[in-house]
């Protein structure tokens, strides 16, 4: 997907409540319960340290014949001063870098390798009590994103926003929740709170600006630079979902976002109907050939699991692996 489209999709996450992530999910031989997540331990300041690979060559043995072949491990697990991991941001990067894999291998094989990455790359510091816990960690952390895209969106944002901060936090905890979530839910709110400055009709335009000053305010030098083109973006996106539910012509849609966002921007917002279009037709593909296979009766489990992975893996990319199992989990691919 281009860098646009990319940057249009974390803005239109918010705007039908649809968590991009949230995809985790295998079939009934693939499950993993969530665990009684342990207490965090996530203090402040740089006291602990940060477990560092031993070995290249390790890694590579985790991450070495598919997809992450040739890229190097994304995240890591930090320690506290007493030696326990600290279930931080770079701990989720790090379980994300694993799931990409989803489609070429199952989770529990996923599992086993993050297992073992962590035991390889942990230094003696780390007990095995220790990596226990990380794998706790991981196993909540698959169950919290298969519940999150159980979480159809209502159309209404904060109502939806609202719900997904409330079952990260009541799967997690707080302190969790907070270390994996904390920075985006804060940024995601005030994405929400700027939209709805812009769609309050009864606030002048020097009252306007000053709401969305006071509003840049709080965000961090970098997230302004990144906010500056999402305003516009987040107006256009709210535009489409109209156009989708009254079901207005390609024509119409180019004119009037031509006459307010310019002929480029009318060209981009066109093209992304293509590519949404063109994604449900893939999904629709996808899941015909799906259905043979679950409906053929010359196939085994293992046979079919093996097919059913394999369709996958050649269909789709990494993350679009993460959505299409969520959907097929909850048997909302279209036929």
């Amino acid at each position: 997907m281009r860098r646009w489209s990319m940057l249009v999709l974390v803005v239109s996450t918010l705007a039908a409540g649809f968590v991009w992530w949230a995809g985790v999910s295998r079939s009934a031989d693939t499950r993993v319960s969530a665990p009684t997540p342990r207490p965090a331990d996530v203090p402040a300041g740089d006291e602990g340290g940060r477990v560092a690979p031993k070995d290249a060559a390790e890694t590579l043995a985790v991450a070495g014949t598919d997809s992450l072949r040739d890229t190097e491990v994304d995240g890591a697990v930090n320690l506290s001063p007493a030696g326990r991991p600290r279930i931080d941001r770079d701990l989720r990067r790090l379980f994300d870098y694993f799931l990409t894999r989803l489609g070429e291998r199952g989770l529990p094989a996923i599992r086993a390798d993050v297992s073992r990455h962590v035991s390889a790359q942990l230094s003696t510091r780390l007990s095995p009590e220790a990596v226990a816990e990380v794998m706790d960690q991981f196993d909540a952390y698959v169950a919290l994103t298969r519940e999150l895209a159980a979480l159809a969106p209502t159309g209404d944002s904060r109502a939806d926003f609202a719900r997904l901060q409330a079952l990260r936090r009541q799967r997690l905890g707080d302190a969790i929740a907070e270390a994996w979530y904390g920075d985006e839910e804060r940024y995601l709110q005030n994405t929400l709170d700027r939209q709805a400055v812009m769609s309050d009709a009864s606030l002048s335009a020097s009252e306007r600006a000053a709401a969305l000053a006071a509003l840049d305010a709080t965000l961090d030098p970098a997230q302004r630079v990144a906010r500056a083109p999402t305003d516009t973006m987040a107006a256009a996106l709210a535009q489409t979902e109209a156009f989708a539910a009254a079901n207005t012509a390609p024509a119409e849609r180019f004119a009037e976002r031509e006459r307010l966002y310019g002929h480029d921007a009318a060209q981009r917002l066109a093209a992304l109907d293509r590519e949404h279009a063109q994604w449900q037709a893939r999904l629709a593909a996808y899941n015909q050939r799906r259905q043979r296979l679950l409906a053929d009766r010359a196939l085994d489990d293992t046979a079919r699991t093996q097919a059913l992975q394999s369709l996958l893996a050649t269909s789709f990319n990494g993350n679009e692996r993460l959505r299409v199992e969520a959907l097929a989990r909850l048997d909302r691919l279209p036929h």
